[in-house]
């Protein structure tokens, strides 16, 4: 009774494993123009345009580059810091 128990019990956690690593699996695929979690420019765009409509592109590829360029410092990152 034992054994098969423990049998039982393998299954169900090797089958909750495989479920959740092919869950975060198709989560990360599908979703085009992204590298690391962050959409490109590109696809930024449009939803950035709609945001600020008075912004030129150049305007928001400087600001799309300082939030998302490797190694600075986001907006939103000195923002949670910050005491209010």
């Amino acid at each position: 009774m034992v054994k098969k128990l423990s049998v039982l019990l393998i299954a169900v956690v090797l089958l909750l494993v495989v479920g959740v690593a092919g869950t975060v699996a198709l989560a990360h695929s599908g979703r085009e123009g992204e590298s690391n979690g962050v959409f490109s420019f590109e696809n930024m765009l449009p939803f950035m345009q709609e945001h600020h409509p008075g912004w030129s592109d150049e305007e928001l590829e400087v600001m799309y580059e300082a939030c998302h360029s490797s190694g600075s410092r986001s907006v939103w990152g000195n923002n949670a810091n910050r005491a209010y």
